[in-house]
């Protein structure tokens, strides 16, 4: 299966290079003020840094949208004048994924086109590739409890006026334990906070759980926060 995925992430690669190489023939406008604009209608993307983590581990059933990849990464622009600039751009990972199936996954990094007004890439351009590894061995064992764990509001006050004091997302420790090693990461995943039987003109302490969006992902000790009403 790995054969198979890295094979998958050549041809990714190659086909960004490609695409990279089409999009410096032609530019259009980036929005007044942007990096892109500095550089200027012949500049280009010559260098994107690396992100920090470069391999991911996740239970099976994962979705890719709640991994909290890096959005956003360093770039360097060389301008039509030859100078370089440096910035940072929102970036997307693309790449064959199947969140039921495990194995790994090579996901590689595109910018911005320029129909979202970003620059043409240079044609050598090196993008990051980061690895996602889905396996039945990897287990969420921790989930950060949120700064604040209880508050006191006025008798009266609606579900969404409370729960919009909570964090809309938690740090998630995933392990995995693979032949002996154990290797470990920490993203951010996003929540729900549910509290059964909440009633806002009732004096007393009610318990909000959080809980994943995400539904392929299960934790038996999720944080919880205690609001009082009175």
């Amino acid at each position: 299966m790995d054969r198979f995925f890295r094979h998958s992430r050549s041809i990714h690669f190659r086909l960004s290079a490609a695409l990279c190489a089409l999009g410096a023939a032609a530019f259009l406008s980036a929005p007044s003020g942007s990096v892109y604009a500095a550089a200027g209608a012949e500049g280009k993307v010559t260098a994107v840094s690396a992100p920090a983590v470069r391999e991911y581990h996740f239970p099976v059933g994962t979705s890719l949208e709640s991994m909290g990849l890096p959005a956003r990464l360093n770039i360097t622009m060389t301008t039509d004048k030859g100078a370089e600039i440096q910035s940072v751009s929102e970036v997307d990972w693309k790449g064959y994924y199947d969140a039921g199936t495990a194995g790994s996954y090579w996901l590689d990094c595109e910018l911005p086109d320029a129909s979202e007004g970003g620059s043409p890439c240079a044609a050598a351009l090196d993008m990051p590739v980061i690895r996602v590894i889905l396996s039945d061995a990897t287990q969420i064992t921790r989930v950060a409890s949120p700064a604040a764990s209880s508050y006191v509001r006025r008798l009266g006050s609606d579900i969404e006026e409370i729960t919009a004091l909570f964090p809309e997302r938690l740090n998630v420790v995933f392990t995995t334990k693979s032949g002996g090693v154990t290797s470990t990461n920490e993203v951010t995943e996003e929540v729900n906070w549910v509290c059964r039987g909440y009633q806002p003109n009732r004096a007393g302490d009610y318990r909000f759980t959080a809980v994943f969006t995400d539904e392929g992902l299960r934790f038996s000790a999720m944080p919880s926060i205690i609001v009082t009403l009175r």
